[in-house]
Parts: C-alpha cells; sequence; structure tokens
C-alpha cells in the first residue's frame, strides 16, 4: 500500500513545485519521513538547507606521462576526486590539494593544487576530470613509495570535508646487456629486464631484499659468473615474467646462493625451460617459492656437481627435471598441486640422473610426484617424507605411488 501514497507524495510535490528535481524531491521525501513513515505535509514544507559532501573515490590518470595508469618517477600524474553531495545543492564546489601532515614534499610537487568541480544536487556525485589537479612525481623517488595527500573540499553553502588519499610511485630502470663489474641491484628501483642480460665471469651479481624484477617475453638471463639473491622472510625478491619465454640460465662455472626468492608466471613453450642449470657447480634454492611456472627447473651437470633445493615450495608447476647424472637433494620442501603427463612427474629424472628427497610434502600432482625413466634415473633417501596417506599398500620403500 506504500506506493500509491508514495506515488500520490510526488505528484503533489510536483504540483507545488513543478521545477523540482527529482533527486530533490526524493531528499525532502526522506528527510522529512516521521521515524520512517511518510509525512507529506512536512514534505511539501521541508527545506534540505546547507550541502552535506561526501569523499567517494580518486582517480589517477597518467596521460601526460606512459599512460600505464601508474605514478611513476618523472611524471605528472592527474587527480579528480569524484564527490557525492546527500543534502541541498551544493554551490561551486572546489577541491584542494596538499601533502599530508607529516608527508616528505621532496617526493613530488604539486603543480596545481586547485581544481574547480561545479554544483552538485541532492544524491547527485561529480568529480574534476575536466579541471584535473596535476601533481609531478620526484625522479629519485624510491619504488614502490606511498605519497600521501590531503584533500580539501568545500562549496560556497557548506562545511567544507577533508581527508587522504595515497598514491604509490614507482622508479623503474631497464636492464639488459652485459654485467662486466660487480652490480648490486637495490628495492629503491624497479627493473625490467627489456633485453637479454648476461652477468660476466668474474662478477657478481646481488640483488637485495624487496626487490621486483620482471622479465619482458623471450629475453634470458644468462649467469656466467655469481648471483647471489639476499631476500629475507619479510622482505622476498620478487622475479616474474611479462610472457612467455623468458627464462634464466646458469651456465658453466656459474654459481649461485638464492634466499627467499618468489618466482612466478614463467609461461615457457616446450622448448624452454624457465631455469635451466648447465654444469653450474653450485647452485642453492633456500626458501624459494615456485608458482606457475611451465618447466619450472631443468638440471643438467656432471656426477660432481649437486643442486640444492631446502624448504621450497613447488607450486602449480610443471616441476623439477634431472637430466645426465646430476644430483638434486630436496629437504624439508612442499612439492603440490603441480601438473606434469606420464611418465614425467613433479621430480623427474632420467639418463643417469640421481634425485634425493626426505623430509617433504608431495600430494595432490598431476601424473606422478616422482618418477624415473629406465634410463639409469635413481631416486634415494625416501625417508619421512608425507605423500597424502599412511596407508602402507601404498607406499613402498622402493615404489612411489601417487593419489
Amino acid at each position: 500500500m506504500s506506493a500509491p501514497l508514495i506515488s500520490g507524495a510526488i505528484a503533489l510535490m510536483k504540483t507545488q513545485d513543478p521545477d523540482i528535481q527529482n533527486t530533490t524531491l526524493f531528499a525532502k521525501l526522506i528527510y522529512s519521513a516521521n521515524n520512517g513513515i511518510l509525512d507529506i505535509a512536512n514534505a511539501l514544507e521541508y527545506e534540505l538547507g546547507e550541502s552535506d559532501l561526501h569523499f567517494v573515490s580518486f582517480t589517477l590518470e597518467d596521460s601526460l606521462g606512459d599512460n600505464d595508469g601508474r605514478a611513476d618517477a618523472g611524471e605528472t600524474i592527474q587527480i579528480w576526486l569524484t564527490v557525492n553531495n546527500t543534502a541541498g545543492l551544493a554551490d561551486s564546489v572546489q577541491a584542494i590539494l596538499r601533502f599530508g601532515e607529516f608527508e616528505d614534499t621532496t617526493t613530488s610537487e604539486i603543480i596545481d593544487s586547485v581544481a574547480y568541480i561545479g554544483y552538485i544536487s541532492t544524491f547527485a556525485s561529480l568529480n574534476n576530470q575536466t579541471n584535473p589537479l596535476l601533481v609531478q612525481i620526484s625522479d629519485e623517488i624510491a619504488n614502490n613509495r606511498d605519497i600521501v595527500f590531503e584533500y580539501e573540499v568545500f562549496p560556497l553553502n557548506g562545511p567544507a570535508i577533508t581527508g587522504n588519499i595515497t598514491i604509490t610511485a614507482f622508479n623503474t630502470v631497464e636492464l639488459g646487456d652485459f654485467f662486466t663489474t660487480d652490480t648490486t641491484l637495490t628495492a629503491d628501483f624497479e627493473y625490467w629486464m627489456t633485453e637479454n642480460l648476461r652477468v660476466m665471469p668474474g662478477c657478481t651479481l646481488t640483488i637485495n631484499p624487496g626487490v621486483h624484477i620482471v622479465i619482458m617475453p623471450e629475453k634470458t638471463l644468462d649467469i656466467d659468473g655469481v648471483l647471489i639473491v639476499n631476500g629475507t622472510p619479510d622482505s622476498l625478491v620478487d622475479i616474474s615474467s611479462n610472457g612467455s619465454g623468458s627464462r634464466i640460465i646458469f651456465n658453466t662455472l656459474s654459481s649461485a646462493e638464492l634466499n627467499y626468492t618468489y618466482f612466478h608466471d614463467f609461461l615457457a613453450p616446450f622448448s624452454y625451460y624457465f631455469i635451466k642449470i648447465w654444469l653450474a657447480p653450485n647452485v642453492n634454492f633456500n626458501d624459494v617459492i615456485f608458482s606457475n611456472c611451465f618447466f619450472s627447473v631443468y638440471i643438467v651437470l656432471d656426477p660432481s656437481v649437486t643442486v640444492n633445493f631446502n624448504r621450497v615450495n613447488i607450486i602449480n608447476c610443471n616441476g623439477i627435471w634431472a637430466a645426465n647424472f646430476c644430483h638434486a637433494y630436496l629437504f624439508n620442501c612442499n612439492v603440490n598441486n603441480n601438473f606434469a603427463s606420464e611418465p614425467q612427474g613433479a621430480i623427474y629424472n632420467f639418463l643417469n640422473s640421481h634425485s634425493s628427497v626426505y623430509e617433504t610434502c608431495l600430494f595432490n600432482n598431476i601424473g606422478y610426484s616422482i618418477s624415473t625413466l629406465s634410463s639409469g634415473g635413481l631416486i634415494s633417501f625416501l625417508t619421512d617424507n608425507f605423500w597424502g596417506t599412511t596407508d602402507t599398500t601404498i607406499i613402498h620403500e622402493e615404489e612411489i605411488y601417487d593419489f
């Protein structure tokens, strides 16, 4: 029965004021209600009074830069604020932008700090897209740096509203060519490997905690020297691919120590391997995560060389392939939810290779968790592992079935 009453009230109010806006009409009906009950007489006389503004959201655009939707070092970005009004007409609304109370003013420069938004009717929203606020990000800003700004929005006929918005700035460095001297990558920058990169013999590439590296499609990081990745439990080193065919190769006589590193989204075609270890004498993966990587690690070694995987998580990958007399040690790892077609397994040994696996969880892998070929593949030290079951008819000392 409420619909006829509301329809009648609306008709009566439009008869009294033919030019009334629908949003104003509905606001009068809502605000004039008596304990939630429609009060038509009060609605006819109700005055909405001054405006009541509310901040909705802000939008960042970098069309004056590289137009990737991010605030990059050196770019001039445009900011517009969206504001909603829930009371009377907001007259000539403007916005002012300033640095947050404790913000470092060297992070950026506010080029245009005042923007006109316009008139905002009741229950309407409006922004300053046609008159954006302008901010230039410092060339020297640290990567992934949050910048806090304070906004003030006010009409001519009502109270101002204030609050903070936070913009994350990025500082990207492009990598490629050769490293012929010792080089350290720090978390002050984000690194995009846009060309092939080779660490030359006798040189060390050190990657500090918190560094993010993106390897572009079909690009290769060749290690002929030493790679040291110094991630920490609360600040992983993040290495990802931006397409297919990206890979990392550890060549003859190279060595590497990778700690707390997150490898993800390496979608290599079949002819590639995301990480290839080729006769490298000393490669250790400690507290490393491999996630969503097609053909994760391919090891081709001689009998004198081993690769160690300590506390490594291999998830949603094609696993570890070992060939040609190599020896891979897996200790206290998780090898879960990986995919491999038979006869391959998440850990696959062939051509006289050897894997030692202990205190490791291996379950929910499509295909086999571990498999070997008859051409000399060997699995040993299968002790204290978790296979997803305690059924001794499934688990045997010399043969492991997946389930």
